[in-house]
């Protein structure tokens, strides 16, 4: 987790909507949510999540879980997080926190 929040100095999700069904071996769950965020520098004031909570940025991400039982209880088997880090890289970018060759860097290796 922390590679993925690591270049925020905050963050909060925000669920917007869940959807859960039973499967054959536990359950699914489908879920989207607005993660705000702050880097680290930066004014943090420049869109306001639903509670007025200042950010210096949003982005859409869904989110996808499976569960099982185990044992008589719930295991999380698998999670899957759809996001697009555009927003974020783009003001890393304008703020000189991220250059064109780090940049490069991360799209070659993922």
């Amino acid at each position: 987790m922390a590679e993925i929040f690591g270049p925020f100095a905050a963050y909060k999700h925000d669920p917007e909507f869940l959807v859960a069904w039973e499967t054959s071996d536990g359950w699914g769950m489908l879920g989207r949510a607005s993660l705000y965020f702050k880097l680290h520098g930066l004014s943090g004031d420049a869109v306001t999540d639903p509670q007025g909570a200042k950010w210096d940025g949003v982005i859409a991400s869904m989110f996808s879980f499976d569960y099982v039982r185990e044992g008589g209880g719930i295991k999380l088997k698998e999670t899957r997080i759809f996001s697009d880090p555009s927003p974020a890289m783009k003001l890393m970018l304008k703020n000189n926190m991220l250059n064109g060759e780090q940049l490069a860097g991360i799209v070659i290796s993922s």
